[in-house]
């Protein structure tokens, strides 16, 4: 993207404190378009957001002896999306290339405001390999953590529906991240609780007209 029309780089020429500012537009409204990942706050040295999973280990959410990581659950972000009355959000990720192709173009040709929710994995910040990120991504899937779905009008529909009997157990998907590795038996085995209520509320919400849209 670097040099092309929409997207330029310039040499930061110096550094000046001027006092609290707002933050950056975070507005879902008739004339925005996103693809996004917030599973962490980028460029602010790896701190904890809404979007930061349960116990995780951050610069802001340190793993103690009395505090294991972050202590809020992570906030499902495509069904607040969604709740803004966006027509379409849909979740991908490089483990599934061709669903995330179909799901850009679907996007692209929407009316109104289209949200993707990119999974997307941080080596610095996840303390994982570089080269795992395929393997965390499909797990991801495959351990029902990041679900793949789209929001199409109101209307939430699978892309890849995981059964319970067929999931990879959460650890398998935790023990490939740094971040978690502070966790307990039943640290995980509370995590992989709460996976499986959120996946299983998808389940329920599937095929109804859930959410109104208003772009």
């Amino acid at each position: 993207m670097i040099g092309n029309k929409c997207f330029e780089t310039e040499k930061v020429q110096g550094v000046k404190l001027v006092g609290i500012e707002p933050t950056l537009d975070l507005r879902v409204e008739g004339e925005h378009n996103f693809i996004a990942d917030g599973i962490v706050v980028h460029n602010t040295g790896v701190q904890r957001s809404g979007a930061t999973p349960f116990l995780a280990n951050t610069t802001t959410s340190p793993a103690g002896k009395a505090v294991h990581g972050k202590q809020e659950q992570k906030k499902p972000l495509p069904l607040i999306v969604a709740s803004h009355g966006v027509s379409y959000v849909a979740t991908a990720g490089a483990a599934n290339l061709f669903d995330l192709h179909k799901k850009v173009k679907k996007a692209l040709s929407m009316p109104g405001v289209s949200f993707i929710h990119a999974y997307s994995v941080c080596p610095v910040g996840w303390y994982s390999k570089s080269d795992s990120a395929i393997e965390l991504s499909k797990l991801a899937v495959q351990s029902r953590a990041f679900p793949l779905y789209e929001i199409e009008n109101g209307i939430l529909s699978f892309s890849q529906k995981i059964s319970k009997e067929e999931a990879k157990p959460i650890k398998e998907y935790l023990q490939l991240q740094g971040r978690f590795k502070h966790l307990s038996e039943q640290e995980i085995a509370q995590i992989q609780k709460y996976v499986d209520a959120r996946y299983d509320f998808l389940l329920g919400i599937e095929g109804k007209k859930c959410f109104d849209v208003l772009y």
